[in-house]
């Protein structure tokens, strides 16, 4: 007889959204899930990311590295080095909030995480068309659009989605010149769960040459919901939590999939 599929929990961005997170656990406790992990952004934005970062390493919840977390390991170290705050408040708030061996902890997260029994990759951000799982960039913790030939960069996406360095081009004017979102290029057999760009309900997006890119960022910090997405075997489904209010402004990426 086959042995049952394990089903597996991937919890989108909880970005220091912590009583969310905790409301959302409670939830997931009555499945009984294998194994619950974190798709990356734990910190940044919400109120409490040093409580979101002790709630996961307290219950042994393993999770990728997501972009944030990149970007506070820099930052924690060179308050470390320097012995000045961060010019951005947001940064230097959770930097307070983390103690040292969180720090150590973050740093040493994956950058994918891939469950070959189930079929099913773990990334924050994207994946490179026929590039092996195992030979993916480090970039794949930003990993937004793309162009297959040129690896490791991304554009943001989204119809507000101009960020300085970007020559002021948007989503479309970036995809004249190549350029795509990830997913929409996903060429790789395992299933694969994502965070980092942002939609207004879970994403399942379908390819007739791939496996499903489900993505699970629901925007908690920005009055979304904190999601995470159940692979059994079967259909992917999702449990989630409503924000309690808008925590950060959503000043650049669009909450939504057009």
């Amino acid at each position: 007889m086959d042995k049952p599929a394990r089903r597996i929990a991937v919890i989108g961005d909880v970005h220091g959204c912590l009583d969310e997170l905790v409301l959302l656990y409670k939830k997931l406790e009555w499945l009984s899930l294998d194994e619950i992990w974190g798709a990356g952004d734990l910190v940044d934005r919400g109120p409490d990311s040093g409580g979101v970062v002790q709630f996961f390493r307290e219950n042994n919840l393993p999770t990728v590295k997501g972009n944030h977390e990149d970007s506070i390991v820099n930052t924690f170290e060179f308050m470390q080095r320097s012995g000045k705050a961060p010019s951005n408040a947001d940064k230097a708030r959770t930097c307070q909030q983390l103690k040292k061996d969180d720090v150590l902890w973050l740093k040493e997260l994956p950058k994918i995480h891939v469950f070959d029994d189930r079929k099913l990759v773990i990334v924050h951000g994207g994946l490179w068309p026929t590039i092996p799982l195992y030979a993916q960039p480090l970039n794949v913790i930003r990993a937004q659009m793309i162009k297959p030939g040129i690896v490791g960069q991304s554009k943001w996406w989204g119809k507000d989605a101009i960020k300085q360095g970007d020559d002021g081009k948007n989503e479309d004017e970036w995809r004249k010149l190549g350029w795509e979102r990830w997913y929409k290029l996903y060429d790789h057999e395992y299933d694969c769960v994502f965070g980092h760009s942002v939609f207004n309900q879970p994403l399942i997006h379908r390819s007739n040459r791939a496996g499903l890119c489900v993505g699970v960022d629901t925007g908690s910090c920005f009055g979304g919901s904190v999601t995470a997405g159940i692979f059994d075997g079967g259909e992917p489904w999702f449990v989630s939590v409503k924000a309690k209010k808008v925590y950060f402004e959503l000043t650049r990426r669009l909450i939504g999939e057009e």
